[in-house]
This record gives structure tokens, C-alpha cells and sequence, in this order.
């Protein structure tokens, strides 16, 4: 019997501890209520490449290498949400991640370069002076880490180009086989943890970058990752919290007061990752209904219900109440 893939893996772990979740509960009933006003077509339409803060390699002459950088160096800083109070006192504004994703476009605009040696080499302080915040905060040193061990596996290993490395992964798995080679080799993007004596799997920026090759490629070229369809939720703190403000999980009296106040949950604690798990079971129990509803024309996967509610909590509805933050490079 083939093993299980690292996206099963997550599908199964996530699930697991929901079954045994103390902190966190899911409400079936809830669910099913809120799938009514959600539209297969509406969350498929949504799943796109987000070009007003992204960059977009436009020039004629182009092999999307720029396109490709961008995009391996907006993954690896795809964490940071647990620091957004201390990241809007200094910069104000979009979310942490727009702020990221439009200050790396215009400095690739400006003619710089994202590729694997800029990576390598560079420093806290390069991304301070970058980012226009104080040369000591915490989330500089952790991009740095993250970049570093990327540009530095992608140089010893395959050239110094991203390109390369897509070129190695077997097809048509791609997205598994690229979340398993970042996990195996890169501590940065080994999203996993135990929950009560049992391992438990996210990857979810390893996921991400999945879909956003495929997404900013248009599902060809560098974009051509056929099991798309198969990565699962990239467990965040946002979309579990979608799910709290629908009345589809619950938190314990006790938790509930943390994150009102907006107290740091540790990360590997019980209360953090049944919250995450929560966020990737929910997205899946929601897949699950709705394409039971819908035309087979109609049916949806977990990346393309993630970026619809990603951007559906940016509604002041969901950003008035706090969630939950905790320091990891994870998300």
C-alpha cells in the first residue's frame, strides 16, 4: 500500500485532534447553516492572483524568472501575523502580509533582485531599512532565518535557481512533492507539531507556495501544478477565526479571554493547534457540503474556499474582534 502524502497527512492529524479538541469545538450545525450563503461560483471565481499588491512580470522578453523569485521570496515571508499589532504601530495601514507582498513588488520594480543568492546573504537589518522598521524588531531576524536557509538550500543544491528546483519535482505531484522537500530540508517551512503524544501536520506555507505558482502562472509553465486540488487550508489564525465569528467553533470561557485580549498563545501549545486544526477541518467539512449541493461543474477545493474566506474576513465584521496571535515562522 503507497504511504499516505504529507497533504493526507494533514487532512488526517487536523482531523484527529478535533475529535479530541478540550479548548476548541466545532458546531455542525452552524456549518450547515452558514454554507447557505456561501456560492460555489463566487469562491471560484475569487481564486486568483491578486495583482493590485503582487508583483506582475509584464515585459515581452520575460522567462517569468522575476515572477518566479517574487513568489519564492513572498513565501518565505509568509509568517508574521502573531506581530501585527507591533508591525501596524510601525508601519499602519494594510495587513502584514500586503504591506510585505507591496514592498518586495516595488523594490523588484525598482530593478532589485529576490533570487536565491539575495536570499542567502541577506540581513536583519537589510530588511529593516527595507520594510521601514526599527533595526531590533523581533520578525526582522526571523525573515532573515527563513531566507537565509531557503537561498542558501536552493544554492548548494540547485544552482541557485528556482527554476531548477521545479524542474526535479516529479509530476504530476507537484504540490506534494514540493511540500515534502521544504519540510524535509528547511526547519523554516517544517510546519508540524505534537498534540498529545501524536504528530501533527500543517505546511502551510510549503502548501502556499503551491498555489501561488500556480495561481501567478495560470496554471502553466512554473504554474503547472496539477494536484492543486489537493492541498488542503493553510492553517492560519485568520480562517479559524471566520469560522468563530460564524458561530462554527467555539472557544473554552478561559481561551476566549486570551485572545480578547490579545494575549500571546505559545506555539505547539494544546489551545494554538487545535485553533489551527480547527481552521483546516472546517475548510474541509465546508468543501465537503458544499460539493455535495453543487453541479460537479461547480465543485470546489480547499486552496480555492481558503483565498475566498481569506479575503472575506478582511470585512470589518471579522477584523473588530481580536484572534489569536502567537510568534512562529509558521504563519
Amino acid at each position: 500500500m503507497e504511504e499516505k502524502s504529507l497533504l493526507e497527512k494533514v487532512r488526517q492529524t487536523t482531523r484527529q485532534v478535533i475529535e479530541q479538541a478540550e479548548f476548541v469545538h466545532f458546531h455542525l450545525d452552524k456549518l450547515e447553516t452558514l454554507i447557505t450563503n456561501l456560492n460555489p461560483a463566487e469562491i471560484i471565481a475569487r481564486h486568483y492572483y491578486p495583482q493590485e499588491f503582487h508583483f506582475q512580470d509584464s515585459r515581452p522578453e520575460s522567462d517569468g524568472r522575476r515572477l518566479l523569485d517574487y513568489i519564492f521570496t513572498i513565501t518565505a515571508l509568509n509568517f508574521g501575523s502573531g506581530f501585527s499589532p507591533m508591525w501596524k504601530l510601525q508601519r499602519g495601514g494594510n495587513s502584514t502580509y500586503k504591506n510585505i507582498a507591496a514592498t518586495l513588488k516595488a523594490y523588484t520594480e525598482a530593478g532589485n533582485s529576490l533570487n536565491a543568492n539575495w536570499a542567502a546573504q541577506v540581513k536583519p537589518a537589510d530588511l529593516a531599512a527595507l520594510y521601514a522598521v526599527a533595526p531590533d524588531f523581533p520578525l526582522m531576524q526571523m525573515f532573515a532565518e527563513s531566507l537565509n536557509q531557503l537561498g542558501r538550500f536552493v544554492g548548494q543544491e540547485y544552482e541557485a535557481e528556482y527554476a531548477n528546483l521545479l524542474d526535479t519535482l516529479p509530476y504530476p505531484k507537484v504540490a506534494a512533492s514540493l511540500v515534502e522537500l521544504l519540510a524535509a530540508n528547511l526547519s523554516c517551512f517544517n510546519d508540524q507539531t505534537t498534540y498529545k503524544g501524536q504528530p501533527v501536520y500543517f505546511f502551510k506555507r510549503a502548501q502556499i507556495l503551491s498555489n501561488d505558482l500556480y495561481l501567478a502562472f495560470n496554471g502553466v509553465g512554473f504554474g503547472d501544478v496539477p494536484d492543486v486540488a489537493r492541498l488542503t487550508c493553510f492553517a492560519d489564525n485568520l480562517i479559524p477565526h471566520y469560522f468563530r465569528v460564524e458561530g462554527v467553533l467555539e472557544y473554552e470561557p478561559a481561551l476566549a479571554g486570551r485572545v480578547a485580549k490579545a494575549e500571546l498563545l505559545e506555539a505547539g501549545s494544546p489551545e494554538e493547534i487545535e485553533i489551527r486544526a480547527a481552521g483546516v477541518f472546517c475548510v474541509e467539512e465546508t468543501v465537503r457540503l458544499l460539493n455535495q449541493r453543487s453541479d460537479p461543474d461547480q465543485h470546489i477545493y480547499p486552496a480555492q474556499l481558503d483565498n475566498f474566506l481569506w479575503n472575506t474576513a478582511q470585512d470589518s465584521r471579522y477584523k473588530s474582534s481580536p484572534r489569536h496571535l502567537t510568534h512562529s515562522f509558521f504563519y
